[in-house]
């Protein structure tokens, strides 16, 4: 049956336009369905937000719960083009002050070059080569018509990982040498080559013995320093087992009575910086929070979770924990004000950043205790455990973001679940409507077909009608005609 694309031709109806209004009508229920899902979005779009901050959070926290991080350390040198300084375990590490009085030699490891050869590419000869690095194992390298050449040979070595470094030096135009160089400095780790040529003279000027009388180019050499009056001596420029905690780099010589300072200080920037980080992604957590749970009195606009339970837990937990006092410390600070971090009217932090540098510098210690977990593990002589702001708070936001069952997931969890029944609900109401929308253009299509099937009946009997006056007109004429022929 052909469906009425605009307007009935019989009845005159604007089809198109009675059904759009009745499909509208009957898409009332899936539009009230996607203003739900939109909620929903909104709702897990502001989570998303709070779980990136909440995250962020939990990051920040990290250093804080480290009692070792408020001992920090740091070192320098005052002549730090002769010789750096660097704290690598400020748990080890000792404040105070040493003098290097002389760096009497740099370490450097040993170098051997052999004859010339014409190109990088010549041929040398095959046999074997070992290579022995200090007190280490021997290796032995094969070298057969394969990789018989210099620059071959060079691979060779430096795949082998002996502990040995392979060059090809190019000295000119038609003068190429082969230097092999340890890897390590010192004299603890010089080089022993030995070579073993197939053609059985191991010692000739010909094939691979060509490499058997290496010339050495530079030899083994200790570093040697003169530290608080005592002479040190190391295979490497990098000194770590000297000083506790800290690591010496030399990286030049110097006369006699040079007196560099090495200092080792509280690092008072390093523990400020990680206080300062936390207060920045408490902010954002408590805005994230703020923002969620808005409400706009001038235009009635409401935050996607204001009246969330769970959020507002959250809010209030996130708020309340920080700004306690810590209990059971001894010393001069036991909660987050008394070290310059205050509460403003939106709930965030505020730093009077002279402050906190001002109680760091006096006691880092004591500013570590409000922080962190203070018990024997950090302390033996504790007789109360201490839980710091950072501790409890790190714990509290890892429950809070677990997976399993953390409120921040569970509430995700639900509003994705009726999300999807909303989803299921909107495609069976989608399809409803395209079969409604069907039945009812066929519904028209057969009422035009009726019409046009009445007015056609309609027509036959008007015109039926028309014949019969027609005939009674005309037997009325004839009558007439009749009756004036008689009465003549």
């Amino acid at each position: 049956m052909p469906q009425i694309s605009s307007s009935g031709v019989t009845s005159g109806l604007d089809i198109n336009s009675i059904v759009k209004q009745l499909v509208s009508i009957e898409r009332k229920p899936i539009d009230l369905a996607q203003r739900k899902q939109i909620t929903i979005a909104a709702k897990l779009s502001s989570f998303t937000t709070l779980n990136v901050s909440f995250e962020n959070l939990k990051s920040s926290l990290i250093p804080l719960q480290s009692f070792s991080s408020f001992k920090a350390k740091s070192a320098s040198s005052t002549e730090s083009s002769v010789i750096t300084a660097t704290v690598t375990d400020s748990g080890l590490a000792v404040i105070g002050s040493s003098t290097v009085g002389q760096v009497i030699s740099l370490a450097r490891a040993q170098k051997f070059a052999s004859g010339f050869f014409d190109a990088s590419t010549s041929t040398v000869g095959t046999g074997t080569i070992k290579i022995k690095v200090g007190s280490g194992v021997s290796t032995s390298i094969a070298i057969d018509t394969k990789n018989a050449g210099l620059t071959q040979i060079r691979d060779k070595i430096n795949s082998a990982n002996v502990g040995v470094t392979a060059s090809v030096l190019k000295t000119n135009a038609t003068q190429y040498k082969l230097v092999l160089q340890s890897n390590k400095s010192g004299t603890e780790n010089t080089l022993q080559v030995e070579i073993t040529d197939d053609a059985a003279n191991n010692t000739d000027a010909s094939g691979l013995s060509q490499l058997a009388n290496l010339t050495e180019i530079q030899s083994a050499k200790d570093a040697e320093f003169l530290l608080d009056g005592a002479t040190i001596t190391r295979s490497s420029n990098t000194v770590t087992d000297v000083m506790d905690g800290v690591t010496l780099t030399l990286l030049k010589k110097t006369d006699v009575d040079s007196e560099i300072a090495i200092n080792v200080t509280p690092n008072i920037s390093a523990v400020k910086g990680n206080i300062e980080a936390f207060v920045a992604a408490y902010n954002e957590a408590i805005k994230a929070l703020n923002a969620a749970q808005a409400f706009d009195v001038q235009t009635k606009k409401e935050g996607p979770l204001l009246g969330n339970l769970a959020v507002q837990s959250m809010s209030k937990t996130l708020r309340l924990l920080p700004r306690g006092r810590v209990s059971n410390l001894e010393g001069g600070y036991a909660s987050l004000s008394e070290i310059g971090i205050t509460t403003q009217d939106n709930a965030t932090f505020a730093i009077d950043s002279a402050k906190l540098a001002m109680t760091l510098e006096k006691d880092p210690l004591a500013v570590g205790r409000v922080f962190v977990l203070f018990d024997k593990t950090v302390d033996a002589s504790v007789v109360i455990p201490t839980s710091g702001i950072a501790y409890r708070l790190f714990n509290e936001i890892t429950s809070l973001l677990n997976a399993e069952t953390g409120r921040l997931s569970s509430e995700q969890k639900g509003l994705n679940s009726a999300n999807a029944v909303i989803e299921k609900e909107v495609a069976r109401l989608e399809g409803r409507m395209v079969r409604f929308e069907k039945v009812t253009r066929d519904r028209f299509s057969r009422l035009e077909v009726s019409l046009s099937r009445i007015q056609g009946v309609g027509s036959a009997l008007g015109r039926q009608i028309t014949q019969l006056e027609n005939l009674s007109s005309f037997i009325s004429s004839r009558n007439s005609s009749s009756s004036s022929s008689s009465s003549k």
